[in-house]
């Protein structure tokens, strides 16, 4: 491939070739080689026949007709129309295809041609409504860069655009990408003010305005950086006109929307703040946030700042609402001397010239800790407060800027909310003061450096803090000092953020005044702090231990223990992540009384000791039993916030316990004894996942997903002995699964039947082959037999019942996922499914026009029976007095099923009761 030519990319000589690209290429060759000379009925015969030999036959083709898709726009609606003839998987190898791409940190390298055809191919996909093409989008919203008005981004930006509105209808059934969608044009329309981009500015404006005012509590999901990217175009006559309606008649925009303080108290989830970032830039960002010690990151950072901001400066604001409020550093990065995110921040405030964006950055820099809760991540407002502490003692002019901006901005940001703001700052202070993100006050109070204005602004904003800390310090040696100061490289010129007057923007909180007589040097280098951590701790700490003490030199290890055993502080303490709630507009009408129930039950019922574990469980296990039992309690600690290291820690322990219980002869009942509760309890906060199209993970891919918890690990274990035919691994998994159900009360052991189906029902939607289904669904559902008998105490002949119970509480939780796995079932547990009339009213009462469709194909090809050989009359007779979708539904399915099968046709109208029915109605 030395000659290889990209029709891709525009690559120089010196870049290697694109991995993704050469197989294409590839596949796309032999596919032109066999087709040659062949007429249109032998190429459709060729293609039929090829895809349907194996999956690495259908791959190849599907990948050959893709390339020429994206390099051959004169064929591409042959080429589609082929692909459309083919597809054997909706189009999911297709959208892997696009999704890289797409999310390509190569991707502005892409020749304008390919994109071209991205986008024709993404519009064609969503004509046809494929799944997960809303991930595509929202990677094509991710390339649109903030403050490039070149004509390659300025035409990508209108492409997409058009895009967008042509498809709006269809945004409206997608909240994410609507919301991503929004949030990026609102972004990028304050970069188009220009004459020669006024045009485009007002398609966009138009574009946001529809898409807020009919949609307007989807743009809610947002958050508060809705608000601060409407101040920014508020001065737009359109944009002016909604800023008052959403001050003055909120209830003109939504009956449920409460106004604009219940939008500034919404935190804005990570994923939006990260989509105002390319690949590229967040790819080399997190290289320096992740990878580079604090000496040695500034020649990264400056040629970071040199390739995606340049002279647009408005990007800083960007950047630094990503690294405040869009990322956070992991238990690893807190504990090693990676540079710290506060310090990176103020190496970039020393390149901002332009006043407005020096305003700008300011409020994105505090923007969370005026409405910050004691619920919230600490992490919104570590960042800022280091910044202040840290700059005190050699750089009090940043201490000065960024507490007289705070002080402003809870006094003028938005006066109705004026006392709530100056409760959040106190909270977040008080926060940061127990947690150890600072020890005191005293650093910047007691600063000599430090003038009397400042002191003044700090006393508004924490008198009470600084009065209890002056009634505590009568001893004079017991005073906090700050860390030693580390210089930063300086710019050559004095940074707008530093000057005395910030200028006029509209998304500017207040003017940083009375900082100027702290400016005596504004060449000076920027404080960077240095983490108060001894070597010795650092090879003690272990990985839930208290990371903010140890941080910030609070951590005691306590090494009194025999045998070297280590004080583990209060997981509480952790760092907080955000959950993602999913499938929740799925749930039906009984969907949250059942969880009530369920969480009722659990928390009623008995649990051991969490703090204590006996010594012949400490040498079975080691430590893994008592760090499960710490994690699960931490996790359980708050109702509103995940914490995300204490379930990985939980994870990764339990992980380590099933392990053991595999090598060793311990029970199932043993075991489930002593770790039951915190699994019921876990698995009983969390919605189920929505469905993926991810390859099944390994057990150490599903410990680092924050988007799996505990009972994910049970089940991966469970289905590696099933892949692996490891009978004696599948035993004793189905038999602690079954244990700790069965300690759950009454029927609520059911909310582990359904996670066991919820389970299988992920792996069917990412194996949809069913000669490969066929490995592996018999042994899920003879594991499950064993499960339904020691979990619910039945015999064989009632685990129909149970079963029922099971998926009726799975379409309570996850539509998608009932769906998913009914089939199946059907399928290959034909005993407990086929004439299961709770099953069949349950999916009259739920099921929507496409599953009908796709149940009705099912059952003409033979691959399931509703009905069965069994025919219930009394059930067909009251269907009757159902209602008339309900009633329709099973009249259509009973139909189908029995076409072309006379003597069950016979069977039915000799029944007395059904001759009656019909007779009498008939009438």
């Amino acid at each position: 491939m030395d000659t290889f030519t990209s029709k891709i990319f525009d690559l120089d000589e010196i870049d290697l070739h694109d991995d993704v690209e050469l197989e294409l290429v590839r596949h796309f060759t032999q596919h032109c080689s066999s087709i040659k000379d062949k007429s249109e009925i032998e190429l459709h015969n060729y293609l039929q026949e090829k895809v349907s030999q194996s999956k690495k036959d259908y791959v190849e083709t599907v990948s050959a007709l893709l390339y020429g898709i994206l390099t051959e726009p004169e064929h591409a609606q042959s080429h589609f129309h082929s692909l459309s003839l083919v597809n054997r998987d909706h189009f999911a190898t297709v959208i892997v295809k696009l999704q890289y791409f797409a999310s390509s940190i190569k991707f502005q390298s892409l020749k304008s041609r390919a994109k071209d055809q991205i986008l024709w191919l993404s519009s064609e996909l969503t004509t046809l409504n494929v799944q997960n093409i809303d991930s595509v989008y929202i990677a094509l919203l991710r390339q649109i860069r903030c403050g490039d008005l070149s004509q390659q981004n300025t035409s990508f930006c209108y492409q997409m655009l058009k895009l967008c509105d042509a498809h709006k209808q269809w945004l409206h059934i997608y909240p994410k990408v609507l919301a991503t969608a929004v949030f990026t044009y609102l972004r990028i329309i304050a970069d188009h003010r220009s004459t020669q981009l006024a045009s485009l500015q007002q398609r966009e404006t138009k574009f946001v305005i529809s898409l807020m005012r009919e949609k307007w509590m989807i743009c809610c999901l947002i958050g508060r950086d809705l608000v601060r990217l409407l101040q920014d175009v508020s001065s737009i006559p359109d944009f002016a006109e909604l800023w008052q309606d959403i001050l003055n008649e909120p209830q003109k925009l939504s009956s449920s929307f409460k106004g604009i303080a219940a939008l500034l108290q919404t935190p804005t989830p990570r994923e939006y703040l990260r989509s105002r970032l390319s690949p590229d830039m967040e790819h080399k960002l997190l290289f320096i946030l992740q990878n580079l010690r604090i000496n040695h990151y500034q020649r990264n950072l400056g040629w970071f700042l040199q390739r995606f901001i340049g002279t647009s400066e408005s990007v800083y604001v960007d950047v630094i609402r990503f690294i405040v409020a869009g990322w956070y550093p992991n238990n690893q990065i807190l504990q090693s001397d990676i540079v710290p995110r506060y310090v990176v921040i103020g190496s970039m405030l020393r390149g901002i010239k332009n006043p407005v964006v020096a305003a700008n950055v300011k409020a994105a820099l505090v923007f969370d800790w005026l409405f910050f809760t004691a619920n919230d991540n600490i992490m919104f407002i570590e960042p800022s407060m280091l910044l202040m502490e840290r700059s005190a003692e050699r750089y009090p002019y940043i201490t000065a800027i960024i507490m007289e901006f705070l002080k402003h901005a809870v006094e003028d940001y938005f006066p109705p909310l004026r006392d709530y703001m100056a409760n959040c700052v106190s909270c977040g202070m008080r926060v940061m003061l127990e947690k150890g993100v600072i020890r005191s006050l005293s650093p910047i109070y007691n600063c000599p450096s430090i003038d009397d204005a400042t002191r003044g602004v700090v006393c508004a904003l924490f008198g009470d803090f600084v009065a209890r800390e002056s009634i505590s310090s009568s001893n004079p040696t017991e005073s906090p000092h700050p860390p030693a100061p580390v210089p930063i490289p300086v710019e050559s010129h004095q940074s707008a953020f530093l000057g005395v007057n910030d200028g006029n923007s509209q998304s500017e909180i207040s003017r940083s005044q009375g900082a100027s007589n702290a400016v005596d040097d504004p060449e000076s280098g920027l404080l960077e702090g240095t983490r108060s951590v001894n070597n010795h701790d650092s090879q003690i700490l272990n990985d839930d231990d208290d990371v903010d003490r140890y941080l910030y030199g609070e951590y005691v290890p306590d090494t009194q223990e025999s045998g070297r055993e280590i004080k583990r502080t209060n997981m509480n303490e952790m760092v907080l992540e955000n959950t993602t709630a999913l499938n929740d507009s799925m749930n039906l009408v009984k969907g949250d009384d059942r969880r009530r129930d369920i969480e009722t039950s659990v928390a009623e019922a008995p649990m051991p000791a969490r703090t204590t574990v006996s010594t012949q469980w400490y040498l079975v296990f080691g430590d893994s039993l008592s760090t499960f039992k710490e994690a699960c309690a931490a996790f359980l600690a708050d109702t509103s916030r995940t914490h995300y290291l204490a379930m990985r820690n939980a994870k990764e322990s339990l992980s380590e316990i099933i392990k053991v219980y595999l090598r060793m002869s311990i029970t199932g009942h043993t075991l489930a004894a002593v770790i039951d509760s915190e699994i019921l309890e876990v698995i009983s906060r969390l919605s189920v996942h929505t469905l993926s199209i991810e390859a099944r993970k390994s057990t150490e891919s599903v410990i680092n997903d924050r988007n799996e918890d505990i009972f994910d690990i049970l089940m991966t274990y469970l289905w590696s002995a099933i892949i692996d035919d490891a009978a004696n691994d599948c035993k004793k998994t189905v038999d602690l699964i079954g244990q700790v159900a069965q300690r759950s009360k009454g029927n609520n052991a059911h909310l582990v039947g359904m996670r066991w189906w919820h389970f299988f029902a992920r792996q069917g939607n990412i194996d949809n082959n069913s000669s490969t289904q066929a490995d592996w669904m018999p042994a899920a559902v003879k594991a499950y037999k064993k499960y339904a008998m020691l979990a619910y105490g039945v015999s064989e002949t009632q685990i129909t019942d149970a079963l029922s119970d099971d998926i009726q509480l799975l379409a309570e939780q996850n539509f998608e996922a009932f769906f998913a796995i009914i089939p199946l079932l059907y399928r290959y547990a034909p005993s407990y499914t086929a004439g299961n009339m709770k099953l069949l009213s349950l999916l009259a009462s739920i099921a929507i026009p496409k599953e009908i469709e796709r149940m009705t194909t099912l059952i003409q090809s033979g691959t399931m029976q509703l009905f069965g050989d069994t025919i219930n009359i009394q059930f067909l007779v009251e269907s009757i007095h159902l209602d008339p979708y309900e009633t329709v539904f099973l009249w259509q399915m009973l139909s189908t099923e029995f076409a072309g099968r006379q003597e069950l046709i016979e069977k039915l109208f000799q029944s007395p009761e059904i001759v009656t029915f019909f007779h009498f109605n008939g009438k």
